[in-house]
């Protein structure tokens, strides 16, 4: 027990530089590896190298090979995510520093300090991550195993209505029907094997990489494909169709209004152009020439009114004689 306790190699140590996660101070795990003649021992501060120095100094004196490395923050798709990376030369650790300074620098005030997962592939350069290695051999090999089972036939059929959903523009818009029997599924599916594989690829892959060559890959393989035996070599209108989802059907062209007629133009025009009349005042309203009478019950039939018109004066009625003298010659 105590022979295998010494070869087990501990990597992912916490000293105390990674604030709130690690309690190890450097000069007791010196001393530990010492006097257990520990072979190698490894650093991982959380988002810093601030102990690498003096981890590598004092553990190197006590006889163990000291093994630096960091956990830094990644970013990809909008997701966060910690990964334990180490340098196993001289140029790995320079790599690894670069990525923890990047990370603090390039940055907002408000972002925790993470990189790109593209400077993580690009300074992939004597670097080890063992999360990143892992876990994508994983999902490859679940990928490998799914392709080679032969009893799974309609998960690859769902698989295959989903591809060619994704590719869609590149393939005129072709897909299968519902009315197509077992047999004929499990045909379609061994004639689609390869732009499946690269399909699942592109789909579940966490190497943006090899994201993009498969999706590459698939396209080429469909349009070729279609080129050399049309509808995929199926019967158009019973085996294959064309379809196309509703949003992207083309729209009908709604035409604009007609203008309106020239007459209505003019009208419009010279009622624009003649200058607004002016408000003239109303004329003054006639001289009174009609006394009204008062035709009061009280008053004496026989008794003259200040009303009534009296009889003309004399230079009236001179004049209406001479008028009446015309008359009567």
């Amino acid at each position: 027990m105590q022979l295998n306790e010494k070869k087990f190699t501990d990597f992912k140590i916490h000293t105390q530089y990674s604030i709130c996660e690690g309690a190890v101070k450097i000069d007791e795990l010196a001393n530990y590896c010492k006097e257990n003649k520990i072979k190698a021992v490894g650093i991982c501060d959380n988002l810093n190298l601030c102990g690498a120095l003096e981890f590598s100094e004092k553990i190197s004196k006590s006889g163990t090979q000291p093994i630096i490395g960091s956990q830094i923050n990644f970013s990809y798709k909008n997701i966060i995510s910690k990964l334990p990376i180490f340098a196993i030369s001289e140029n790995g650790y320079k790599s690894l520093t670069k990525l923890s300074s990047k990370s603090y620098l390039k940055v907002s005030q408000n972002e925790d300090p993470h990189c790109q997962i593209d400077d993580l592939l690009s300074a992939n350069l004597d670097l080890i991550i063992f999360s990143f290695d892992f876990y994508p051999m994983l999902k490859d090999k679940t990928i490998e195993n799914f392709m080679k089972q032969t009893n799974n036939i309609y998960d690859k059929w769902d698989q295959v209505i989903n591809m060619l959903h994704e590719y869609r523009k590149y393939i005129k818009y072709l897909t299968f029907t519902n009315f197509i029997s077992h047999q004929t599924k499990n045909v379609i599916c061994k004639e689609f094997k390869v732009p499946l594989f690269e399909y699942l690829k592109f789909k579940f892959s966490c190497n943006p990489i090899k994201q993009k060559k498969a999706n590459i890959k698939a396209k080429k393989f469909l349009k070729q494909y279609l080129r050399v035996s049309p509808n995929f070599g199926f019967t158009r209108g019973i085996e294959v169709i064309s379809y196309i989802p509703f949003n992207e059907r083309p729209r009908p062209i709604v035409l604009p209004p007609p203008p309106p007629p020239i007459l209505t133009n003019i009208r419009m025009t010279t009622a624009t152009i003649t200058p607004p009349r002016q408000n003239i005042p109303p004329p003054p309203p006639p001289p009174h020439t009609i006394h009204e009478i008062n035709l009061n019950t009280n008053m004496y039939p026989f008794q003259s009114s200040p009303l009534i018109p009296r009889t003309p004066p004399p230079a009236q009625r001179s004049q209406m004689r001479n008028s009446l003298s015309l008359f009567r010659r």
